[in-house]
């Protein structure tokens, strides 16, 4: 406790690296706070989580099941809690207030959140670097999270999702886990080991993709326990292994689902059985220069008798090897120049220093490791189904899947998502190995598992895109501090290393800057959408149901405060296929039975679903988007601004007369024939909007209720240029 102390007020006394630190987060928190002005969230799925953070304010828990989004399903509702009640926590701390009666009250609160998540981030980044290359790699590493623009968007201002928090938990978990595979004291990989485990908790209570960070540290663990293995070196990577296992294993059990708790468990095994395996065979005096020393012997048929000891230039080798890891390298991975905030590692072992001690976590991994192994057989492999469930991250094939935008490949958004900065990561594939080579104490291994495995993660979906800037900024921050130090021993000219840090440093920045630019919160920007939610909150009975598509769902439950048959949560497939028949239905009697089935009250519709039209196809008919179904429809919308009495829309100029020949009202009169089709052209009412539509979608239900068409069986409610309501 004491040592600990002094290293933490070195390290508080160092006002270098604590002035970097604190600028790097104001970088980090400008950067995101760039949508912090804005009165609402971004995007969907913030509002569905300030849906439940405020059911924990008014009712101090999460409801067991969701009443508004999917409401004829009674979806349980299992999320992870904690950053929800950190966040009523907050509202009330700065509020005073149990009750939300306005919702842009709450999002006031969260809205600054995963900004700050994101910021508190970067410092975290620093220690997990520092932890790997010391503290030059870890401000490197730091200041690339705080600009990269995957990461940044994840935690944006507005962003309100969990993985802003469960990132920065899972960053913390990694430095510690780290810093437990350094040690050599067996007393100080359990500490660190369990302060790991604390830290796998919070992730846990807080993110689902916690698994992935089961994943990164198995996987590194397996690598570093082979390369050890491979050279001769000997470090105790089992136990702290198991510490963590055990955490992983328990936290997810008790908070999470079966099936996490299986993955989970089944990846972070992977790193401790090959850990506990190589030190077994290790301790009984296995090396892998003896296991190529023998099948050498072996093939050249020489077979000397007797004693089967390894040749001449073999013990030779292995005395070279072990007189190396006698003298006990002390040079610390890529160390800055100066003081050294951490006091180096104890030559001794502490209690694994005794024979009892060694013998005893010996005997305990071999028995470990037979139980396990016996445990897999006998389970008939489901933990080992289940991590093959998690690493066959395939395209998704499914109508549905290639619906969703975030299950689609996300290797189309690395120019935009990474930028120049993707560079660094090739860069690590080469530096990173050649230092791991020279240097036997590296465990640049987990930056390159970490960096390998969410590379590829990110090019199959595009969801877990953000997975690999965290990744990037490890293994980039610590390239560019291998940069300054080749550069300088090898003599190259003064400033080139400088100059290459600085030109990506600076790349970094604008690449950041100019990401969170293109980026902005809808209802700010659509008036029409704001008054529509405010009428469903204001004006219709509490209770009333809703059916639109499932992009709007979350926007309905929360500003709107009033029931979604579908959103966002992808509930169910079926009703999604059933709204999506609903709105291509030409037959507008026929709709009655789905609406009274469902008991919907009121109809949502928008002019951005004149863009999602062949969404609808795929999804209501089960067909892929070539098939004749699907494009049989047909259609476009262009937003048009006013610009010196003409209006632009899409590009081309109209004066208000040429507008005023096509109707803002539904007709069976063609404009024209395109293609042997007629096809339609229809204005807003306030001439902000054009739109195009072959006969196809002009009878569908969607087309004939946003046009107003006489003679509907419904009553329009709620009429503005881009959103319209009907009463059931």
């Amino acid at each position: 406790m004491k040592k600990t102390l002094e290293k933490t007020l070195d390290f508080l006394t160092d006002k270098k690296i604590i002035f970097s630190i604190a600028l790097i987060f104001l970088v980090a928190f400008s950067v995101r706070a760039y949508l912090a002005p804005n009165e609402y969230l971004y995007g969907f799925d913030s509002y569905y989580h300030a849906r439940l953070t405020q059911s924990v304010i008014e009712t101090g828990s999460l409801p067991a099941t969701d009443t508004l989004g999917y409401y004829t399903l009674n979806r349980a509702i299992n999320d992870p809690a904690l950053m929800y009640y950190i966040n009523a926590f907050l509202y009330n701390l700065f509020t005073g207030k149990s009750t939300v009666d306005n919702p842009l009250d709450l999002i006031a609160i969260v809205k600054f959140f995963p900004a700050f998540m994101g910021a508190l981030s970067a410092i975290a980044m620093f220690f997990l670097g520092r932890e790997l290359a010391g503290n030059r790699a870890g401000l490197f590493c730091a200041f690339l999270i705080a600009v990269i623009p995957s990461h940044v968007y994840r935690s944006m201002a507005g962003f309100f999702e969990e993985d802003a928090l469960g990132m920065l938990f899972m960053i913390i978990f990694f430095a510690f886990a780290v810093r437990a595979m350094k040690k050599t004291e067996t007393s100080s990989q359990v500490k660190n080991a369990g302060l790991a485990g604390l830290f796998v908790l919070l992730t846990v209570l807080t993110w689902k993709n916690f698994i992935y960070g089961a994943g990164i540290f198995g996987g590194f663990v397996a690598v570093q326990s082979a390369i050890d293995f491979a050279r001769g070196q000997k470090r105790d990577l089992a136990t702290p292994s198991l510490v963590i296992v055990l955490s992983f294993a328990v936290f997810s059990f008790l908070f999470s689902s079966n099936m996490f708790f299986l993955g989970a468990t089944g990846f972070a095994l992977i790193g401790y059985l090959f850990a506990a395996f190589f030190q077994c065979l290790t301790s009984r005096g296995i090396t892998m220069q003896g296991l190529l020393g023998s099948a050498r012997r072996g093939k050249a048929g020489k077979g000397k008798a007797g004693k089967g000891n390894e040749s001449n230039e073999d013990k030779e080798k292995t005395k070279g090897t072990e007189e190396s890891e006698e003298a006990g390298e002390t040079k610390e991975t890529g160390q800055t120049k100066g003081k050294d905030i951490r006091e180096p590692e104890k030559k001794s072992v502490g209690l694994a220093a005794a024979s009892g001690g060694v013998k005893s976590l010996e005997t305990l991994h071999l028995a470990l490791l037979v139980l396990v192994v016996v445990g897999l057989v006998v389970s008939g492999g489901v933990i080992v189904d289940k991590v093959i469930d998690f690493v066959s991250i395939s395209y998704n094939t499914s109508i549905l899947g290639q619906t969703i935008g975030e299950e689609n490949m996300g290797i189309s958004s690395f120019p935009l998502k990474y930028n120049g900065i993707f560079a660094l990561f090739v860069l690590g594939l080469v530096l990173l190995p050649l230092k791991m080579i020279k240097d036997k104490k590296s465990l640049y291994a987990f930056a390159l598992v970490i960096a390998i495995s969410t590379v590829y993660l990110a090019f199959m979906k595009l969801k877990f895109t953000y997975l690999f800037g965290p990744a990037l900024a490890v293994i980039g921050g610590i390239a560019l501090n291998e940069v300054l130090e080749v550069s300088k021993k090898k003599n190259i000219t003064k400033y080139a290393g400088v100059l290459f840090v600085g030109f990506m440093l600076l790349m970094g920045v604008s690449s950041g800057v100019y990401f969170v630019s293109t980026k902005n919160t809808d209802l700010d920007n659509d008036k029409d959408w704001v008054g529509a939610l405010d009428f469903l909150r204001e004006s219709t009975p509490e209770g009333s149901t809703t059916v639109s598509w499932w992009d709007y769902g979350h926007w309905i439950t929360f500003v709107g405060q009033r029931k979604a048959l579908i959103d966002n949560t992808n509930a169910h497939g079926g009703t999604v296929a059933q709204v999506a028949r609903f709105l291509l239905e030409p037959d507008l009697n026929s709709t009655k039975a789905f609406l009274e089935k469902n008991k919907v009250d009121y109809i949502v519709l928008n002019k951005r679903m004149f863009g999602t039209y062949r969404a609808f196809a795929s999804i209501g008919f089960n067909a892929p988007q070539s098939d004749r179904q699907v494009t049989r429809y047909a259609g476009r919308y262009s937003d048009c601004t006013a610009e010196d009495n003409l209006f632009v829309c899409g590009g081309k100029a109209y004066s208000s007369e040429d507008l005023s020949v096509y109707p803002s009202k539904w007709t069976n009169r063609p404009a024209g024939i395109e293609r042997g089709v007629p096809f339609f052209v229809y204005r807003a009412d306030d001439s902000d909007a054009l739109y195009a539509i072959n006969s196809y979608l002009n009878e569908t239900l969607l087309a004939k209720l946003f046009f107003k068409a006489d003679d509907v069986p419904f009553e329009l409610v709620f009429d503005s240029p881009s959103v319209k309501i009907y009463k059931v």
